[in-house]
């Protein structure tokens, strides 16, 4: 991967969430992107092992889009008259590349509420129509996403399954992170790559894991749910809240541990020299 470019390597094939089988808990998705660094020279490792986890780990957090974190191309829509026979195919309208979307900024990240809190502010939302966008002033954004530093600040104790993820992107922000501008220096094909080495996966297999984790455990509704995907329709949430018998288990902890939770913080703050 450090020798290649992302044109080099053939593109990846098309993937979506019914594709996904297993729901893996907090823990086993942290582990997973814990169980090899990157391909990197040895110049290089420490840094861009520490990035690609925190890229990771925000696809997680945000259940957002890789272009929403990353960026990359901007596409629409263009009918080409001609394609097919009938005009009226859907195959004549194709999709085209016309600018860039940026992904998250380093402004758009700060550290509030008495350093307890990581909040992301004005995360863009890709894949929105024109008509939605006349219909919603607010469709291309999603809402303040809040997530916590430490332990036992929400009432609901499964957003402490959060924290180690929220740590990783700490640990980026503190060590290797621009100031300002683009927060990832690279966009969506290459980040199909980093995760494929790592994991196995690919970005979108970290969109569902959180869709299951938030819809089950968290927003447990589906309006509240769809408002912090920044899903228009409520509806359209469904599909990726795949059903989960754990949630209506009385000791959870049997099947989705809070142990690795402080051990997994102290391994990144010592990386981190605090």
């Amino acid at each position: 991967m450090a020798t290649q470019t992302p044109s080099s390597q053939p593109a990846l094939k098309r993937r979506t969430v019914q594709t996904i089988e297993e729901t893996l808990t907090p823990y086993k998705i942290f582990r997973l992107i814990h169980e090899k660094e990157g391909n990197y020279s040895d110049k290089y490792r420490k840094q861009y092992t520490c990035r690609d986890r925190a890229m990771m780990a925000m696809c997680f957090l945000t259940g957002g889009r890789i272009t929403e974190i990353v960026g990359g191309d901007k596409q629409r829509r263009v009918y080409v008259a001609g394609l097919y026979p009938d005009p009226c195919d859907k195959r004549n309208w194709i999709e085209e590349a016309y600018d860039k979307h940026k992904g998250l900024l380093r402004e758009n990240l700060t550290i509030e509420g008495n350093e307890d809190y990581l909040v992301i502010n004005n995360m863009i939302i890709v894949k929105r129509s024109q008509k939605i966008i006349r219909r919603h002033k607010k469709a291309t954004r999603r809402p303040q996403l809040i997530y916590p530093i430490k332990t036992g600040l929400y009432r609901n104790s499964y957003y402490n399954q959060t924290v180690p993820f929220v740590w990783l992107i700490l640990e980026y922000l503190v060590k290797y992170a621009p100031k300002k501008g683009k927060l990832f220096n690279f966009e969506d094909h290459w980040a199909h790559k980093i995760v494929l080495h790592y994991t196995g996966m690919f970005p979108n297999w970290f969109r569902a894991q959180a869709d299951r984790f938030y819809g089950n455990y968290i927003y447990t509704d589906i309006l509240r749910h769809s408002q912090f995907t920044g899903r228009v329709n409520p509806l359209s949430s469904a599909p990726y809240m795949a059903f989960d018998s754990l949630r209506d288990i009385k000791n959870k902890e049997a099947l989705m541990p809070s142990k690795w939770i402080i051990p997994a913080v102290v391994e990144i703050q010592e990386r981190m020299g605090l």
